[in-house]
């Protein structure tokens, strides 16, 4: 039993480490996928008015991704019946608004299109990614204010 005791200490510390080690990349929602030409779907695109008014475009995703004339695309993974999901909403219209020439917001509803999903590994949603030029540039994961996003984006 005293042996026990004296491993026990070192035991929790380990199981920690490993703990945080493995959970450390959490906040990024997966591999970078870059878009392919034969892999297509509807989005919606937040259009921010000279009003600041939002609408919303339907618009076909590789439309954009693969021509987006150097602006810096973000695009959302969600779904209708999720919460966090529809927090965000909010927020992407705030960057859409904050950010009207050289960013342009897409939401791609994963249920609808689960082959987009698929294609960028789309595990968790909300799922953020971030498009330049054709390439995925950054994956974030979770709940973000439109301050956050904004940040992310180069």
């Amino acid at each position: 039993m005293t042996r026990c005791r004296q491993y026990f200490p070192g035991l929790i510390g380990t199981l920690i480490l490993i703990l945080a080690v493995s959970t450390a990349g959490c906040q990024h929602a997966g591999t970078l996928v870059d878009p392919l030409a034969a892999i297509d779907g509807p989005a919606v695109q937040l259009v921010a008015g000279p009003d600041g008014q939002i609408t919303h475009q339907d618009v076909q995703l590789n439309d954009l991704l693969l021509a987006s004339d150097g602006k810096t695309i973000v695009v959302d993974f969600w779904a209708t019946w999720c919460g966090p999901c529809r927090m965000l909403a909010p927020e992407l219209e705030k960057v859409a608004q904050q950010r009207p020439d050289n960013v342009i917001v897409l939401k791609v509803d994963v249920d609808a299109n689960p082959e987009l999903a698929a294609h960028y590994q789309v595990h968790g949603i909300p799922d953020i990614r971030v498009f330049r030029d054709g390439k995925a540039t950054r994956s974030v994961a979770g709940f973000h204010t439109a301050e956050e996003i904004i940040a992310r984006i180069p």
